[in-house]
C-alpha cells in the first residue's frame, strides 16, 4: 500500500489504506475464482489463410485438451475485452477445427465468467473472414464502429440508448474530438446499425 500511495496509485491519507483494501478483496477473489483454470496455459499457433489474408499468431491461456481459453483483467470486462477474446477463439477454431470455449473474468464482476460459446470452425471461419474484411475497409474509409456503442447497440438495439453512452463519461467514445468530428454526436445510422449486428450480433448471441 504504501509503494502504491508513493507511486500516485493511491489517493492520499486513510483513503489510500482504504481502496488498497478493497482492490485487495476483488483481487484475491478474482485468484479464488481462477484456480480451476490453473491448466489453462498453454500456448497455440495460429496461421489462417483467408481471402488473400494471413492470420498468424499465438492464443495463449489455453486447455487443448478441453478446447477453452481463459481471459482475465483487473476491472470489469468491457466490449473490447470480448472482442479480444471472441476474435482469439474463431481464429483459434478456425486453424485447429475445433469448438472453443472462452471464459472472461473481471476482478470487478465478482467469481461468475463471462462464457463466450464459439461456434462450429467453419462458421467461425466465415464470422472471421468478416473481421478481417471490415478491418481491410477500415484502412481505406472511417467506419462507424465503437466497442461499446455498438456493443450497447446490439445489447438494446436503440438509438436513444447508443446516444447516452456516446457522451455520458469522460472516456465516452463520443468524446473523442476525431469521432466527433466525423460522426457527430449520432453515429447511429444504417452502417452503424449493419456493421454491429453482423460483427457483434454473433458475439452477443455467443455470450452468457
Amino acid at each position: 500500500a504504501r509503494l502504491a500511495a508513493a507511486g500516485g496509485l493511491l489517493p492520499p491519507g486513510n483513503m489510500a489504506e482504504i481502496q488498497h483494501r478493497e482492490s485487495a478483496g476483488e483481487v484475491a477473489e478474482l485468484r479464488e475464482a481462477l484456480l480451476p483454470f490453473s491448466g489453462h496455459n498453454a500456448t497455440a499457433e495460429v496461421d489462417v489463410p483467408m481471402n488473400g489474408t494471413r492470420i498468424v499468431g499465438l492464443v495463449e491461456q489455453l486447455n487443448g485438451d478441453r478446447d477453452e481459453l481463459v481471459w482475465w483483467r483487473i476491472g470489469r470486462i468491457r466490449a473490447k475485452d470480448r472482442i479480444a477474446a471472441w476474435l482469439r477463439l474463431l481464429a483459434l477454431s478456425a486453424a485447429h477445427g475445433s469448438r472453443i470455449t472462452a471464459y472472461l473474468f473481471g476482478s470487478k464482476d465478482g467469481a461468475k465468467p463471462c462464457t463466450i460459446s464459439g461456434p462450429a470452425p467453419e462458421e467461425a471461419r466465415a464470422l472471421l473472414a468478416d473481421w478481417v474484411a471490415t478491418w481491410r475497409d477500415g484502412r481505406r474509409k472511417p467506419l462507424p464502429l465503437f466497442a461499446e456503442a455498438s456493443w450497447k447497440w446490439t445489447e438494446k438495439q436503440s438509438d436513444s440508448a447508443v446516444q447516452t453512452g456516446w457522451t455520458n463519461q469522460p472516456w465516452s467514445e463520443g468524446n473523442d474530438p476525431v469521432h466527433r468530428m466525423m460522426f457527430g454526436n449520432d453515429p447511429v445510422d444504417d452502417s452503424f446499425m449493419d456493421l454491429a449486428n453482423r460483427l457483434f450480433g454473433p458475439l452477443r448471441e455467443a455470450t452468457s
